[in-house]
């Protein structure tokens, strides 16, 4: 909202271009009342209806269509909901998905001894769009530590993290081998588990590794650490 806000300006004018912003912006919340499920896409596709209907002198009908749809594009949003860019990250070949094994909302659980490890490999691939593509070569940086709420699990090699991997080309895959121990960090689990992920983030060629990342998802565990039974023999 706030790209097309901003070309709206650079085209029309400040002001021109923020009277057409709110305007539009109110008729799209005016057809979209009572919607029983708004989401992104419904959201813009009443926008651009709105931009169709046009209001007066306010704005002509299309005059915003072009800069919706390139800011869009601009996020990687495609209103067919196909033609967009692809990260494609998997853990042991499944794909890490949004309420799938390895999201925020659904974290693998692990059960591990006191030196006992548990491997993931992790891979990511990128595919462009005629809307949006990367810029090769990619930098795909991994985080163990030290972003919001993280530092939980003892992941081995933590100490390296960021770990980064190179992609040149959309048919290069990164294979990343993860490990996480049997040493909880924190524990931030009622049950005396503990709960972290491995960030991974996508750097296009030439961008600084503190800019906003063209791309990121996460991978969850939730692992707690048993003790050993110890068995006795009476002589």
């Amino acid at each position: 909202m706030f790209d097309i806000l901003t070309s709206a300006e650079k085209k029309f004018g400040i002001y021109n271009g923020l009277q057409m912003m709110t305007d539009l912006t109110l008729d799209a919340m005016r057809l979209s009342r009572n919607h029983p499920a708004l989401g992104e896409k419904e959201w813009f596709d009443h926008m651009l209806f709105a931009d169709e209907l046009g209001n007066g002198n306010v704005r002509k009908s299309g005059d915003l269509r072009p800069l919706i749809l390139a800011a869009l594009a601009k996020r990687n949003f495609s209103m067919d909901s196909n033609s967009h860019a692809e990260f494609i990250f998997k853990a042991n070949g499944n794909d890490v998905t949004a309420g799938q094994p390895g999201s925020r909302s659904k974290p693998i659980p692990v059960t591990l001894k006191p030196g006992e490890t548990k491997p993931f490999n992790l891979t990511v691939q990128l595919k462009n769009s005629a809307f949006y593509k990367f810029k090769f070569p990619v930098q795909v940086r991994v985080s163990l530590a030290g972003g919001p709420i993280q530092g939980a699990i003892h992941w081995k090699d933590e100490e390296r993290s960021p770990i980064v991997y190179t992609l040149k080309s959309e048919a290069d895959i990164a294979k990343i081998p993860l490990v996480a121990t049997a040493q909880c960090d924190e524990i931030n689990r009622d049950d005396g588990s503990c709960v972290d992920y491995a960030s991974v983030q996508i750097l296009n060629n030439g961008q600084d590794a503190n800019s906003k990342p063209q791309a990121k998802k996460r991978f969850y565990l939730r692992m707690k650490s048993v003790k050993s039974r110890n068995i006795g023999f009476n002589m």
